[in-house]
């Protein structure tokens, strides 16, 4: 990390609750409005497929036959969002800023990511996406985007994050 993020007492309190749920101990939270974004190491994702796993095995009613692991991590994600009462974000961390970036932003193969370094040494992040995407990209209000960027300049120093 390159900048130290501040938490709150309620985002360390939902970090600690998401670890007794899931028994994953998430890098960062941020909570903003009615939206809570974790990020988790990626070497964690098989713990937290094991979570969502149970999860959905233990639910009343439960479809025990889409056992893909994007339908067990949204099965997880929909459990915390009922449990927090906020809607969940869950992004893998692998210390890869392209990556991190199209994992955090959700981008397609299709979606551009350009990474340049200014002269005095600032990161700058130039997202490209279709002009439907852009505002799921964004986020209502702008939130996917402030939080990205607080993300991305904790991680990896990036000044900021433009989306076009």
């Amino acid at each position: 990390m390159n900048e130290k993020m501040k938490l709150t007492n309620d985002e360390l309190s939902l970090m600690s609750l998401f670890e007794g749920l899931t028994d994953v101990f998430p890098i960062a939270c941020k909570i903003y409005e009615d939206s809570v974004f974790f990020i988790v190491n990626k070497k964690d994702f098989h713990k937290l497929l094991a979570s969502g796993f149970r999860m959905l095995l233990h639910r009343p009613g439960g479809r025990r036959n889409k056992l893909r692991p994007n339908h067990i991590i949204s099965t997880l994600v929909s459990e915390l969002s009922k449990t927090v009462g906020k809607n969940i974000s869950i992004t893998f961390y692998d210390g890869d800023l392209e990556s991190f970036v199209r994992n955090f932003f959700r981008l397609s193969r299709s979606d551009t990511v350009i990474i340049r370094e200014s002269g005095d040494g600032n990161k700058i992040v130039t997202i490209i996406v279709d002009p439907g995407k852009r505002g799921k990209v964004i986020g209502r209000g702008g939130s996917k985007a402030k939080v990205g960027r607080e993300f991305a300049r904790a991680f990896f120093g990036v000044k900021t994050i433009i989306i076009k």
